[in-house]
C-alpha cells in the first residue's frame, strides 16, 4: 500500500526564511509521521497540503484571499495567520519571519516541544495524522522586540540562535565585556572574530533573526568640557562602525562597566551625573548619524546612572534602557510590599520614562542572568536560575502598561553546562510571557513535566513560588516543601524505564538536593 502525500507548497519566489521554514516544517513532520509521505513543491494544486507563506491561485480573493490579506496587516510584524479549509492549511505571516512563527506555532499545536537549547531538549510526539480540520488562529505578540543578550563564547551559542526562532524571539545581541579601557584591543577582538560573527549573522539571517551588539564602550568620566576625550570617543565610535555590519541602526554604546566618576568643574558643577552622561550621549548621537543617517543611540539606566537625568532632555533618537541589576527578584519590580523596588527601583523607572518616550524605551532585564544566582550569598547555588515565571509575569506586565514594546534579558552562563546541570522552566517561560504575558503559566508546566519527565505529578515540584533572597523566603516550611519535591522525584526515577527521562530526573534530583542545602545553610529564616 502507497504512502497518503501531504505536500507543503512554498512560492517559487519565496526566499530564505521562507525556505527554512518549509524545511522545518517538513522536518518536523516526518519524525512525527511514519504512513505519511510528507513533500516539498511549489505546484499550485494537491488535494492535502500547506501553504507556507503564500495563498493557493485559486482561492477566493473576494470571498476569502481578501480578508486574510486585510487581517494579516492589522497584526504586528510577527503576526501569522494559520486557518484550514477543508484538508487545506494555510500558514501565512505578515512578514517572512512571521511565517516561520507560524510554522512553529502550528508544530506545537501538534504537540512539538523545544523546552532548552540543544536538540536534545525537544519533544517531538508521534501521530497517525497532521492536518487540523477547522484550524483557525490570528497570533500577534504583546512585545515587538523580544530577545536575548548573550556572550560570544557562550558554548550554546548555536542551540540558542535556533531555540530562539521555535520559541517566538527575534533579537539576538552579542554581550562583549568591557572595552572602554582599551579600545585598541576591543577593535582587535572584533576583527579576529570576524568570520565568527558571518557565520553567525548567517544562522540569524537564515531565520529572519534581528541583530546587535551591546557593550561598554566609553569611558567613565563625562565633563563638558573635555574635547579630548570627545575627539577620543568620535574617533572610536567611527572604528566601531567600520567593523558592524550596517544593517544595525540602533546602537547600545555603554558608559564604563564601573563606578562612573561626576565632573565638579564650574561648567559641570550643577549637573547630575547621569546629566553629564545625557549630554555626552546627544553629542556622540549626532557623531554617529553623521556616518548613519537615522541611527538612534541608547542612553542605560544602569547603577551610575539609575538616578534619572533632571536638567538635560535626550535628543530625539536617544532612547532609554532600563537595566535594573539591583532589582529585588523575590517580588516583581512594582510589588508594594517589597522595600527594594517600592524605594530603590520603581519610582526612578517612573521617572525616567517621563524624561524619555516609553513607546522607544528597551528594558534589559537580568531573568535569566545566572551570574547574579552564583555569587554573594547565592554563591552555593552555582548560579542555577530560581523557578519564578510568576515574578517575570508581573515584571512584564507593568512594562506593557507603562507602553514599553522591548524586551531583552542577559543570558549570561546559560551555556551547555549549565543545561546539563540544571532544569529551568524559566527559560521558555520567559519566551512564552514575551510573547503573550497574560497567558496561564501553570498548563504548559503539566506539559513539560509530562513531556520531558514522563510525569504530570511532578508539577507540584515547579509551583512552589521560590523567593531567591534568603530573607524573603516565608518560613521552615519551605524546606519541607523542597524536601516532598525530592521525594516525589525519586519515586518517580524508580519508575521510569526511559534512560533519557532517568536521566532528566537525575539531574533535578541533584539540583533539588543543592537547593536544599542552600536553604540549610543560610540558617533559619525570619518569619513573614
Amino acid at each position: 500500500m502507497s504512502k497518503e502525500t501531504v505536500e507543503i507548497i512554498m512560492s517559487k519566489e519565496a526566499n530564505s526564511t521562507e525556505k527554512f521554514a518549509a524545511e522545518e516544517l517538513a522536518k518536523y513532520l516526518s519524525k512525527m509521521v511514519d504512513e505519511i509521505r510528507i513533500n516539498i513543491v511549489t505546484r499550485q494544486r494537491a488535494r492535502k497540503a500547506i501553504y507556507v507563506g503564500m495563498l493557493p491561485d485559486d482561492l477566493d480573493s473576494e470571498t476569502f484571499g481578501g480578508n486574510i490579506l486585510k487581517e494579516l496587516d492589522e497584526l504586528d510584524n510577527d503576526g501569522f495567520i494559520i486557518r484550514g479549509i477543508g484538508e487545506i492549511l494555510l500558514i501565512l505571516g505578515k512578514t517572512s519571519r512571521a511565517t516561520l512563527f507560524g510554522v512553529y506555532h502550528y508544530l506545537q499545536i501538534l504537540g512539538v516541544r523545544w523546552y532548552f537549547p540543544g536538540e536534545e531538549n525537544e519533544y517531538v510526539p508521534k501521530r497517525r495524522e497532521i492536518l487540523v480540520k477547522g484550524i483557525n488562529i490570528k497570533e500577534s505578540p504583546a512585545f515587538s522586540k523580544r530577545g536575548i543578550v548573550i556572550d560570544f563564547d557562550n558554548t550554546a551559542l548555536c542551540d540558542w540562535i535556533d531555540f530562539m526562532a521555535k520559541v517566538k524571539l527575534n533579537t539576538l545581541a552579542l554581550h562583549i565585556q568591557d572595552i572602554s579601557p582599551m579600545p585598541t584591543k576591543a577593535m582587535d577582538w572584533l576583527r579576529n572574530r570576524a568570520k565568527n560573527i558571518k557565520r553567525i549573522l548567517r544562522l540569524l539571517e537564515k531565520r529572519g533573526l534581528d541583530f546587535n551588539i551591546e557593550v561598554h564602550f566609553f569611558g567613565s568620566k563625562f565633563c563638558t568640557l573635555d574635547v579630548n576625550e570627545l575627539e577620543r570617543s568620535k574617533n572610536l565610535l567611527q572604528e566601531f562602525l567600520e567593523l558592524i555590519p550596517r544593517e544595525i541602526t540602533d546602537f547600545f554604546l555603554w558608559p564604563a562597566d564601573r563606578p562612573l566618576e561626576r565632573c565638579d568643574c564650574l561648567q559641570d558643577h550643577d549637573l547630575s551625573l547621569s546629566d553629564q552622561v545625557l549630554i555626552f550621549t546627544n553629542r556622540m548621537l549626532k557623531s554617529l548619524r553623521e556616518i548613519r543617517p537615522g541611527a538612534r543611540l541608547s542612553f542605560i539606566q544602569y547603577f551610575s546612572t539609575w538616578q534619572p537625568p533632571r536638567s538635560v532632555k535626550p535628543l530625539d533618537g536617544v532612547f532609554l534602557e532600563i537595566a535594573p541589576i539591583h532589582q529585588c527578584f523575590s517580588h516583581s519590580v512594582c510589588d508594594p510590599v517589597c522595600e527594594i523596588n517600592v524605594n530603590d527601583v520603581l519610582p526612578q523607572i517612573e521617572e525616567a520614562l517621563n524624561s524619555f518616550n516609553p513607546k522607544e524605551a528597551q528594558v534589559l532585564g537580568y531573568w535569566l542572568d545566572s551570574s547574579l544566582f552564583g555569587r554573594g550569598e547565592f554563591k552555593e547555588l552555582f548560579g542555577r536560575l530560581p523557578q519564578f515565571g510568576g515574578i517575570i509575569k508581573q515584571d512584564l506586565n507593568y512594562y506593557l502598561k507603562k507602553g514599553i514594546r522591548a524586551i531583552t534579558t542577559f543570558v549570561v552562563g546559560l551555556d551547555k553546562d549549565y543545561f546539563s546541570t540544571f532544569t529551568s522552566p524559566t527559560v521558555f517561560q520567559y519566551a512564552q510571557l514575551l510573547w503573550n504575558p497574560q497567558m496561564d503559566l501553570e498548563p504548559e508546566l503539566v506539559v513539560f513535566c509530562e513531556t520531558f519527565y514522563g510525569r504530570s505529578d511532578l508539577t507540584r515540584v515547579f509551583e512552589l513560588y521560590e523567593q531567591i533572597d534568603p530573607k524573603d523566603f516565608p518560613d521552615l516550611t519551605y524546606i519541607d516543601k523542597v524536601s516532598d519535591s525530592i521525594e516525589l522525584v525519586r519515586k518517580a526515577l524508580m519508575e521510569t524505564e526511559s534512560i533519557a527521562i532517568q536521566t532528566r530526573l537525575k539531574r533535578l534530583l541533584r539540583e533539588l538536593y543543592l537547593l536544599r542545602c542552600w536553604l540549610k545553610s543560610i540558617g533559619k529564616p525570619p518569619n513573614h
